[in-house]
């Protein structure tokens, strides 16, 4: 889509909006204030398989833990994905490059620091901490 449109997850539907125009040409060339280019908006197919994939990320556990199916997403991805948003956010935190694999000690360090901060903020403004 890029600068053409965009793809757009609403309703548990995949709705594709393609605009007249390249959002570059369309501010370059605009001279409408708050103008927004006219767009075509339609719903995108979607296989049965993929409409609800927690669903079917669900069945496939249970059809494992019961011993009939192989299990298609194993816990090492799902440990890496975590590994990575962890990398992520304390990359963008500390505004710095954070390398993988994530060092534990170092990221538990640096997250037992940040909670205690916002311990300390809420305390600070009088929300118990207990409060959540």
């Amino acid at each position: 889509m890029g600068e053409h449109g965009r793809l757009v997850w609403e309703d548990d539907r995949l709705l594709q909006e393609r605009s007249s125009a390249s959002a570059l040409e369309f501010i370059r060339d605009n001279t409408i204030r708050f103008g927004v280019p006219t767009s075509v908006r339609e719903e995108l197919p979607m296989p049965v398989a993929l409409a609800d994939p927690h669903a079917r990320l669900l069945e496939n556990f249970t059809a494992a833990v019961r011993g009939a199916a192989e299990l298609r997403v194993p816990g090492e991805a799902g440990e890496s994905a975590v590994e990575l948003v962890n990398a992520a956010v304390m990359a963008m935190q500390r505004r710095t490059v954070v390398p993988l694999p994530l060092d534990a000690a170092v990221y538990d360090a640096w997250l037992a620091e940040r909670i205690a901060r916002a311990a300390s903020e809420f305390e600070r403004n009088g929300t118990p901490i207990d409060a959540f």
